[in-house]
């Protein structure tokens, strides 16, 4: 009894750690990736089959980055599409000046 409950617990873990799927979105359309690699993605072809142009890489609710892709080709039920660009998004907010360096004052001059 005691290790069927534990099979189920570790089940449940295992579940909880894997990574969040990764989607498209395009003219407001959510649809899964099947797989993604460093060049590109591929969807199912129920979904779709022409999309090129700018399209949002989500992976869960978290957005990774700004993709503009153009068909690459298809294998039977998989469309592969590849990156033209990839704009990634960052975990931390832009930076809009330069940090000063520590031998600097505030009038921009070198500290002697």
């Amino acid at each position: 009894m005691d290790e069927f409950c534990l099979s189920d617990i570790d089940m449940s873990l295992a579940r909880d750690r894997r990574a969040p799927p990764v989607t498209i979105v395009s003219n407001g359309h959510r649809m899964p990736v099947r797989r993604r690699w460093r060049t590109g993605f591929s969807v199912e072809g129920q979904y779709l089959r022409h999309l090129r142009g700018l399209v949002e890489l989500y992976e869960g609710d978290r957005m990774i980055g700004w993709c503009l892709v153009s068909h690459d080709s298809s294998d039977g039920n998989e469309h592969r599409f590849e990156f033209k660009r990839v704009t990634w998004c960052d975990e931390s907010p832009p930076v809009d000046f330069d940090a000063m360096p520590e031998d600097v004052d505030d009038g921009g001059m070198p500290v002697l």
